[in-house]
């Protein structure tokens, strides 16, 4: 009799685990696709698809929020290749992703050596990839070239752990798309196979957001109001006669993780929409004494500074440019250091901010607060 219990219990967990269990096998009934660049086959016995080039794949009937994702990759060409999650379609186009969390590889070395930045994470929204203003969110990886690259997502509510090839290569503490479920895509040059899901299971990954260290760090500027923005023609500088004036309209805007104030959260995409376009920020600081501070000062793309309405720092950041800052033209901390003057009581930080290349947005950090403060 104990052992009949034992065998329906286990029978009643078996299905369970099955349950848990969804698979969307390759074949043209579950997924849409762009004809012309995706094919379905049989490839080292399994159903597959096969991408060629940038187009995305939409799987049919998917909603996905939490659980884990694995898929089976080969390389069939250096590139990038990918997975959309929690994804939102452009409007009237379906094929393009407007909004999606979104873990890639750069497979840009035929050897399959360790490639820095091999790996990354970056958020869709407004239809961009703001890789270039997430910079802390990659982690070196190693792409095989011939056989299967096994790729494994947990993702919680606000966390996400990637595993590929039964390593965990990157830990994301905060998911920074828009939505908690969606839709999901495939996307890259690449052979794609065993595409398994397995809603609601996080094997302990907590579901709240873990800790930002830059949040107990008070020499952020974390404080800011924006201005609308408004187009400025590529090629066309900032002056002080350009800062809006007494009848201009702000918003209060405070900054997220790593202390970055994410214009495209807040705006259109310039990049999207093949236009350059400038905001301003402004914040007010004040000082106990006539001083000069030094800043830390993250940009992407162009920056221009000004302290009671005089310049004190023009700063271009353009990716793939002699002229771009480290780390190769993306939003760091490390891209400058300048020193502002600050006179005792009130000064107003003025900073044009440009974009026309995927993200926008700025990261502001004192060297020290030692005689100025953020509230009077």
């Amino acid at each position: 009799m104990r052992i009949l219990i034992l065998l329906v219990i286990s029978f009643f967990i078996s299905i369970t685990l099955t349950a848990q269990k969804d698979t969307f096998p390759f074949q043209p009934a579950n997924w849409s696709v762009v004809d012309s660049s995706t094919t379905f086959l049989t490839h080292q016995g399994v159903p597959a698809m096969k991408i060629t080039g940038p187009d995305e794949a939409v799987a049919k009937n998917l909603n996905f929020s939490t659980g884990i994702i694995e898929l089976d990759y080969q390389a069939t060409d250096l590139g990038f290749c990918g997975i959309n999650f929690r994804r939102t379609a452009k409007d009237n186009e379906p094929q393009v992703t407007d909004y999606s969390e979104f873990v890639y590889l750069r497979n840009f070395d035929p050897e399959g050596k360790v490639q820095e930045g091999g790996i990354q994470y970056a958020p869709h929204l407004r239809a961009t990839n703001l890789w270039d203003v997430l910079f802390p969110y990659q982690a070196g990886a190693a792409i095989k070239q011939e056989g299967w690259n096994h790729l494994k997502l947990v993702v919680s509510k606000q966390q996400m752990k990637v595993y590929l090839n039964e390593d965990e290569v990157l830990w994301i503490p905060e998911l920074l798309g828009r939505d908690a479920a969606g839709g999901l895509s495939l996307g890259g040059n690449g052979i794609y196979a065993n595409l398994t899901i397995y809603p609601g299971k996080t094997e302990g990954l907590p579901s709240k957001k873990g800790a930002d260290v830059t949040e107990n760090d008070l020499r952020y500027l974390r404080n800011w109001q924006r201005s609308p923005a408004v187009l400025l023609p590529k090629g066309q500088t900032v002056t002080s006669e350009d800062i809006p004036d007494s009848t201009a309209s702000w918003t209060a805007t405070a900054t997220e993780r790593f202390g970055m104030v994410n214009l495209i959260r807040h705006d259109s995409s310039p990049f999207i929409e093949g236009n350059r376009k400038v905001i301003w920020l402004k914040a007010t600081v004040y000082s106990d004494i006539d001083q000069l501070k030094q800043i830390d000062l993250g940009f992407s793309d162009d920056v221009w500074v000004f302290v009671n309405g005089y310049p004190a720092y023009t700063g271009q950041n353009t990716y793939g440019y002699p002229i771009q800052k480290q780390p190769s033209g993306r939003l760091s901390l490390e891209n400058s250091r300048i020193q502002l003057p600050f006179q005792k009581g009130k000064t107003e930080l003025m900073i044009a901010v440009a974009s026309d290349f995927f993200g926008w947005g700025i990261i502001g950090r004192f060297t020290d607060v030692y005689g100025i403060r953020f509230t009077p």
